[in-house]
């Protein structure tokens, strides 16, 4: 089935708010009125769907100019397209405080940080689904250098590789040429383990800003696959090869990846 989204029109009575943004493009629940659309018009069969536009094209295209590929590929996409001094990542399962990005700008400009960390809690989607983890850090980190900043975290257990509890130098990631593994699960033990090793200076916020949503069927929590499988190998292999100069907490990582492909394996 096909379906067409008429996505022109200037959205007068929403003004200010679409004075620089068309109104398909205005968050709702923290996701753009035309994602909404979209996953609407998938849930009931629509598996073609074409775009009118006319008004702020550009802004509509940056959020919908791929076929799903994946979530690295969606990733890498919106990198390629942001043009501010720094890069955050929020998973669309999830949302994040208000006035939360404010704050982390903050810190980094004034420690002059490459990265910024910070804490999450988690949610269930349903009252019978039970939440396994969160992700709130006991200890705290003074600001210093990517691999110090990683052995104290790794020491202590709280090191998380989820990518949305970081604020990143967009300029930091250019120099690097960081960018998420296309093709596999898992991209975020790959991207956040060289991010915090690369980084010059990192900084920790001790706000749990970030609200993580647990639900059945997800990539988390569904039944493993063959697809899980190749990527807990293809994780270790990439961080195994990143890792030159292995320390005892590079060590624990690298073994704990490779833990994850045999526990894969089992289930």
């Amino acid at each position: 089935m096909k379906a067409i989204i008429m996505a022109g029109g200037e959205g007068t009575r929403l003004r200010p708010i679409t004075c620089t943004m068309p109104k398909p493009a205005v968050p709702i629940c923290d996701k753009a009125v035309i994602i909404h659309i979209i996953e609407l018009l998938e849930k009931h069969g629509i598996d073609e769907i074409a775009v009118t536009l006319k008004y702020l094209p550009s802004e509509i295209k940056k959020i919908i100019s791929q076929e799903n590929k994946g979530l690295s590929e969606a990733r890498n996409t919106g990198l390629d397209a942001c043009e501010g001094d720094y890069v955050y990542f929020l998973d669309s399962d999830d949302y994040i405080e208000n006035n939360s990005l404010e704050t982390l700008v903050g810190i980094a400009e004034n420690d002059e940080s490459d990265v910024v960390f910070f804490d999450a809690v988690s949610f269930a989607d349903t009252d019978d689904f039970e939440v396994k983890q969160n992700y709130i850090r006991k200890n705290k980190y003074k600001t210093d250098s990517g691999k110090a900043v990683f052995a104290e975290m790794v020491k202590n257990k709280e090191f998380h590789s989820a990518v949305p509890l970081l604020m990143i130098k967009k300029s930091f990631l250019a120099v690097n040429g960081l960018r998420f593994t296309e093709g596999i699960l898992y991209e975020d033990m790959v991207f956040t383990y060289q991010v915090i090793s690369l980084a010059s200076t990192v900084s920790q916020c001790t706000e749990a800003f970030y609200h993580r949503r647990y639900r059945k069927d997800s990539i988390m929590t569904s039944a493993k696959s063959k697809k899980h499988f190749s990527s807990c190998v293809e994780v270790y292999r990439l961080n195994a090869e990143f890792t030159k100069e292995p320390d005892s907490a590079r060590t624990s990582f690298i073994c704990r990846c490779a833990f994850n492909v045999f526990n894969v394996y089992e289930k």
